[in-house]
């Protein structure tokens, strides 16, 4: 008897089956929300830039870019108070945390670990890249990222791979991310030492791996992003053993799901767009390179 073989939109549809829809819309949620917080980092940042790049900036100043640079300002660096705690932080930790969260439950329905991790290798590596040339293009060494998003998310699924090589058990995965909270106790600071100087920030490497100090652009504390890959493995695991939804009605609540299908995608591809969509607003304002 001869095997169906089914078109590549076919295929694309049986996959999309299989996918848990509730995962997928808290990853897309989580991933706009961090597009927009970035958003508002650039355009907090749009004066200085526009001061290093633009030719004519001494001639019309920040005036064109002055309200956007206010309300990307008021978001990133003002917010509004929350028990004494800016919002912007308040919502970072939110949906950093949820991310991180649905990363490890992810772990658990992925066919090879090891190619999500060499991926994640190959993906920081290249935003590094992207963020030294361009502090070297505005003479910003604050833009060069030590620890970022990926590469402690690189870290955590790296710790989770290696253990997965050995043993499945859930209880394990409950255990070490037992384990790696109280490190983060331990040893993460809520006021860490802040390192400006490339050389200065490389000498303590160690310090920013423990969270006892930051240093660039996009840091990220590795040992709580570990700590909550491992319960979110510990989760995927219990909660959908049997890779069930809970609530299938979000498989049609686009675009979240759809982001939240392409989030990986996403993360690379919107610091370019947005630069993108920033350059020609502020040609059509007037600037010139």
């Amino acid at each position: 008897m001869q095997a169906m073989v089914l078109s590549k939109p076919e295929l694309r549809r049986e996959r999309r089956k299989k996918r848990i829809p509730e995962i997928d819309f808290l990853r897309g949620v989580a991933i706009l929300l961090m597009v927009f917080d970035h958003l508002c980092v650039d355009l907090a940042m749009l004066p200085g830039i526009l001061r290093s790049v633009a030719s004519n900036y001494p001639l019309i100043g920040v005036g064109p870019v002055k309200g956007m640079a206010e309300f990307g300002d008021f978001c990133f660096y003002q917010g509004l108070p929350v028990g004494g705690f800016p919002l912007r932080d308040a919502a970072h930790i939110l949906f950093v945390g949820v991310f991180c969260l649905l990363s490890g439950i992810c772990c658990t329905f992925s066919r090879s670990n090891w190619r999500r991790t060499g991926l994640l290798f190959s993906f920081a590596l290249l935003i590094k890249l992207a963020f030294f040339g361009l502090g070297q293009a505005i003479d910003d060494p604050t833009m060069y990222i030590y620890f970022g998003m990926l590469d402690s998310l690189f870290l955590a699924h790296l710790l989770y791979s290696i253990k997965d090589r050995f043993s499945k058990d859930k209880w394990l995965d409950l255990g070490l991310g037992v384990y790696f909270l109280i490190l983060t106790l331990m040893l993460t600071s809520r006021s860490p030492a802040l390192y400006s100087d490339p050389k200065e920030a490389l000498s303590h490497l160690f310090h920013l791996l423990i969270g006892q100090g930051a240093a660039g652009g996009d840091y990220i504390r590795p040992l709580p992003v570990i700590t909550l890959l491992f319960f979110g493995a510990f989760l995927g695991k219990t909660v959908y053993a049997e890779r069930k939804s809970y609530l299938p009605g979000l498989r049609y609540a686009e675009p979240f799901c759809f982001c939240g299908r392409h989030s990986a995608l996403i993360y690379l591809a919107h610091q370019p767009l947005l630069a993108l969509i920033l350059l020609f607003v502020c040609l059509g304002l007037g600037y010139r390179l």
